[in-house]
């Protein structure tokens, strides 16, 4: 239901003698909370200051706009990051969040977005905040809920809530999706610009562990996934009005729980075409226009036989024209061509294992796919012939964030706050062991120079000193 806001916009600018802001005793039918940093304008000026006089290379800071950057690939061509840290070396900032989550932040030019929430209340807040110095711009409660989950809460309520789909943005707009259906777009501001709510839309969620599925923005539009034992769909929505581009259902037959999902979509760039949206989930991995949503391919291979809870958590890959997809439990896995049409189930394969993960994510980048088990192996594949070029057991308990890649090095964090920093390439050259304590199911970013580093409450900035 696509609903214009109609509330009135209250945003708190504290004067310079209070970091205090007053409450809002107003209120609307969408009424908009947004408390803003008192030294806001005077670091917007310090920092506009900076970049002019820093030279090129520095003050560009690349994006990571989304999970795992823009197009989900988890690459970025930042330089000059990170290689060791403690949690009092190299920490440029800390902060903490309200509630828990395990988004990871979408960052900007000048924002950096997470969600959470307050689980005394159910409230769900989406946070900005700077990302140079951590300090908060502004935090929005956007509604109140809980998971539409089936299965027992026993079993995923320590690590997962409404909050674990990571936010999108781009230098307009900031969209937040939430476990509860609702979708919600804002301005940097933090003014809220149009929120509709796809369990209304589209029926209601019937997946064992709750929707997770993190939105995309690319180019002028926002694409989101649900994959579930109901009417599963991919949809696009126009970015300035919330309107519905197109939706295409997304059916195949599935034993048990393998019809549900927790994958984001993922973009694979096409020259002289529209990039393709790729998608995995009820064994299959599959391609779409990104602007008209036809399928462009598809294939199987991703079943596990006789398994009734073959799920799938781990997204799609991409890079250099091929995508690797796992299935459920790191069983199965496959690695494609991505120039195919329609069924490439035999056509487009390049080679399969069963040594890739579960839930991490791979990452592809210059012709090989880098994955770590959730029990800490990490192997690198060749992704020509899928062939092991190294294989390390990286120490830590357990892996559910997936690696990324910057400045020719591969970070593979553990939930336990423990980053094995790795030469990227052929050698599998450990660089460095870090710790910050806390439990990191989120996926790390990079941007401005720094690693971001997500605990269920808290925010770090991992960054050289005088780095950019």
């Amino acid at each position: 239901m696509l609903s214009e806001i109609t509330g009135e916009f209250s945003v708190y600018v504290p004067d310079s003698d209070s970091m205090n802001p007053k409450p809002d005793t107003r209120s609307g039918p969408h009424r908009t909370e947004v408390k803003t940093g008192a030294n806001r304008t005077r670091c917007t000026a310090l920092w506009m200051l900076l970049s002019f006089s820093l030279p090129a290379c520095q003050a560009a800071a690349d994006t990571w706009p989304g999970w795992r950057g823009a197009s989900g690939q988890g690459v970025t061509a930042e330089v000059d990051l990170p290689t060791q840290w403690t949690a009092t070396e190299n920490i440029r900032w800390q902060a903490g969040l309200r509630g828990k989550g395990n988004s990871s932040p979408a960052i900007t030019r000048s924002s950096l977005v997470v969600t959470s929430q307050d689980e005394t209340d159910g409230s769900l807040w989406v946070t900005c905040l700077d990302p140079q110095d951590g300090q908060l711009r502004w935090e929005t409660q956007v509604g109140r809920g809980r998971f539409v989950a089936s299965g027992p809460t026993s079993l995923y309520v320590h690590r997962h809530n409404p909050a674990t789909a990571s936010p999108a943005a781009n230098e307009q707009s900031i969209v937040a999706f939430f476990g509860t259906g609702d979708l919600v777009c804002f301005e940097h501001s933090g003014k809220e610009i149009w929120r509709r709510n796809l369990s209304d839309d589209y029926g209601a969620y019937d997946i064992k562990f709750g929707i997770a599925s993190s939105p995309r923005i690319w180019g002028s539009r926002v694409f989101l996934t649900c994959i579930h034992k109901g009417p599963s769909y991919v949809v696009a929505f126009e970015l300035d009005s919330g309107r519905e581009a197109w939706l295409t259902p997304r059916s195949y037959p599935g034993m048990g729980d393998a019809p549900d999902a927790y994958t984001s979509p993922v973009i694979l760039p096409r020259d002289g075409a529209a990039a393709l949206l790729i998608v995995s989930g009820c064994d299959h991995v599959d391609a779409y226009d990104t602007e008209t949503g036809e399928r462009v391919w598809y294939s199987g291979g991703l079943m596990i036989p006789d398994d009734e809870y073959s799920r799938i958590i781990a997204s799609p890959a991409v890079g250099d024209g091929m995508v690797v997809a796992a299935a459920g439990k790191g069983e199965q896995a496959i690695a494609l061509r991505a120039d195919g049409i329609g069924n490439v189930t035999e056509s487009g394969r390049l080679w399969s294992t069963s040594k890739l993960s579960d839930c991490p994510s791979p990452v592809v980048h210059n012709d090989i796919c880098y994955s770590v088990r959730d029990e800490g192996v990490a192997t690198a594949f060749s992704m020509k012939t899928g062939e092991v070029v190294w294989r390390l057991r990286l120490g830590g308990n357990r892996y559910q964030a997936s690696p990324i890649i910057g400045d020719g090095k591969v970070y593979f964090l553990s939930l336990d706050g423990k980053c094995t920093v790795v030469r990227e390439g052929e050698d599998g050259e450990i660089l460095s062991r870090n710790t910050v304590e806390g439990e990191f199911y989120a996926t790390p970013a990079i941007s401005h120079g720094m690693i971001f580093l997500r605990d269920r409450s808290a925010l770090y900035a991992v960054g050289r000193p005088g780095g950019n």
